[in-house]
């Protein structure tokens, strides 16, 4: 508001200087410009609102359906950059075994977020995994999120130099020990 009265006076002001004008006159004119000019803002509001550039419920699930694969391929890149496509997959079934159980929760971030799963989300490795990214963590990824079956539909659980306590061991690859 303060603004508009400001470019209001310097308006009227350099007008009535520039065009000889009285200020009066050149107020009424500067202030009907500023009415239409505000209703057609209005108008064109309005009509962008009508429009459906606004994203649909689908483009939204989409959008966050990719995001949830990038964190997934980050978290690859943080618990197995060191290992080849096949132990990068098996990590990423371990994530989504676990949306798919009923042991864990529903969704990919709340599988990684949830407390004292995965290392790398604790130590600040997975916000690091960013810098390190490359195209075969988003493959692997991608390969096991749209594979019919999966690698491993059973893996819930791996980790590094041993099995975990809390598992059915199953079997090691590359340096992670999986199991159920």
């Amino acid at each position: 508001m303060l603004r508009r009265l400001v470019i209001f006076f310097l308006t009227i002001s350099l007008g009535a200087w520039s065009t000889g004008e009285p200020a009066e006159t050149q107020a009424d004119q500067t202030t009907e410009q500023q009415l239409n000019n505000d209703l057609t803002t209005t108008e064109q509001t309005t009509e962008l609102s009508n429009q459906s550039n606004m994203p649909s419920a689908e483009d939204i699930a989409e959008s966050d359906y990719y995001d949830n694969l990038s964190l997934l391929a980050e978290l690859v890149q943080a618990e197995a950059g060191n290992q080849d496509e096949k132990g990068k997959r098996l990590v990423a079934d371990v994530v989504l075994n676990r949306v798919e159980s009923d042991r864990f929760p529903d969704s990919i971030p709340e599988v990684i977020y949830q407390d004292k799963q995965f290392s790398t989300v604790l130590d600040g490795a997975l916000m690091d995994a960013g810098w390190h990214m490359d195209q075969s963590d988003y493959d692997a990824v991608w390969a096991e999120a749209t594979a019919e079956h999966r690698l491993d539909e059973n893996i819930l659980f791996f980790t590094a130099g041993k099995y975990n306590a809390y598992c059915t061991p199953m079997y090691k690859y590359g340096d992670h020990y999986f199991g159920k």
